[in-house]
């Protein structure tokens, strides 16, 4: 069966909407969790961070909304309490970039 111009254009539409929609998609819990996980590395460093893995897993995310400006403000509680942060995507996934 021969590929008309139809349904050449009709499959890069359906691509495309697939692709739209995985960048649109809000971070999940073990996103939260590898952003938290970043942050910390990158300010106490690694080895110190390791200390902080048994909260961290116990973290659980309450849920996302679409920030105002980028990315998504999540919420979560752990040991410790609650917080909230403000997540964007980049090349390198998700990063934390602002506690609320």
């Amino acid at each position: 069966m021969k590929d008309t111009p139809m349904k050449k254009i009709s499959i890069a539409i359906a691509t495309c909407a697939v692709l739209l929609a995985g960048c649109s998609s809000e971070p999940g819990e073990a996103d939260v969790k590898a952003a938290l996980l970043k942050q910390i590395e990158a300010v106490v460093g690694k080895d110190a961070a390791k200390g902080q893995q048994a909260e961290l897993d116990a973290l659980k995310v309450i849920g996302c909304k679409k920030a105002e400006s980028n990315g998504y403000v999540c919420d979560w509680t752990g040991p410790s309490g609650g917080g909230s942060g403000r997540l964007v995507k980049g090349d390198a996934g998700w990063t934390l970039v602002g506690l609320n």
